[in-house]
């Protein structure tokens, strides 16, 4: 490269062995609008899926189990804490079976969501804490297909149980929709 061109992602003046500044704000999530979302993907013995559900602007749709990835913290970590914070249930997480980003076309809103398959081990379900939450059940996965599901990611879901979670990791780019309006009567 050339002495006045720079490379994506590196400060030349950083002397850490992995030459990412600790200091730069230019690619820290928060500096640039990226949240990350770490999430279950649990299914059990009797083919149901556990999802929570949300109610945000009046709308209410279900989710994977899971929130944003704290600082000091793993995104397997983070997966593992909000399973527990979100439906009472303690489990084992394994590897990531997909990503996927949501990207609001509108304020520009930017998450990056990675879905880890997780088994739960112990615990009362329960909806968690969070305002937000309304419920937190095992739904069969059949369902996926047609439950307000964001992001809106039920085929890919099936399609990795189908491959018993152990097919290639799947990334889906940018999946992104509006929450539909709400009922007006």
């Amino acid at each position: 490269m050339g002495s006045g061109s720079k490379r994506p992602f590196v400060d030349e003046t950083d002397s850490s062995s992995n030459g990412c500044s600790e200091s730069s704000e230019a690619w820290d999530n928060a500096a640039v609008g990226i949240r990350i979302r770490a999430a279950c993907v649990a299914v059990d013995g009797e083919g149901r899926v556990l999802l929570v559900q949300h109610r945000k602007h009046g709308q209410e749709y279900w989710l994977l189990p899971g929130g944003g990835v704290e600082a000091g913290e793993t995104m397997a970590q983070a997966a593992r804490r909000e399973l527990f914070e979100e439906t009472g249930l303690e489990g084992e997480v394994g590897r990531p079976v997909l990503i996927c980003e949501s990207i609001d076309g509108h304020d520009g809103r930017h998450i990056v969501h990675v879905a880890f398959v997780a088994t739960v081990s112990s615990g009362t379900l329960r909806p968690g804490y969070d305002g937000r939450l309304v419920d937190a059940a095992w739904l069969p996965l059949a369902r996926l297909g047609d439950l307000a599901l964001f992001p809106a990611i039920g085929g890919d879901l099936l399609a990795c149980h189908a491959e018993g979670f152990a097919g290639p990791l799947r990334y889906l780019g940018n999946v992104w929709r509006d929450l539909p309006a709400p009922d007006v009567d």
